[in-house]
């Protein structure tokens, strides 16, 4: 699956290329693979999280497995999205009554985004794991 030289930014937002090129690909047993998704390998991608607000789930440097197909933001989760040319990490939940969306940060030094109009968000995916240097 690819790794691209994208950032999705733990933080203020952090821009990128509409298209980016990967880097490499990482490899994935599909055994393992199939009990975390049923998208398949080229339908995947891992980013490198940058940034701090989203503290203490995931840290500065983490890399995310973001599922492609999973584009939707009615069920809460952590979502790769592009803002305006800006790529975040955040929480993200939808709120039927007023059809917006929500999008958090899990720092609270960080502030939340409240009624964001859906259509001004481009979902690139949902993360389903994550890996971390243990150093």
């Amino acid at each position: 699956m690819p790794v691209y030289d994208m950032r999705a930014s733990a933080g203020f937002g952090l821009t990128t290329e509409s298209n980016p090129a990967p880097l490499h690909s990482n490899f994935y047993r599909l055994d393992w693979l199939r009990r975390v998704t049923a998208a398949t390998p080229d339908q995947l991608a891992v980013v490198r999280v940058c940034g701090d607000s989203m503290w203490d789930t995931l840290h500065d440097g983490d890399h995310v497995l973001v599922d492609r197909t999973q584009t939707s933001l009615r069920k809460e989760g952590l979502f790769v999205l592009d803002v305006e040319g800006e790529v975040y990490v955040k929480r993200c939940s939808y709120r039927p009554d007023t059809r917006r969306v929500t999008m958090r940060s899990d720092n609270s030094a960080y502030p939340t985004w409240d009624a964001i109009d859906p259509e001004t968000v481009t979902v690139i995916g949902r993360v389903l794991w994550l890996g971390r240097h243990l150093g």
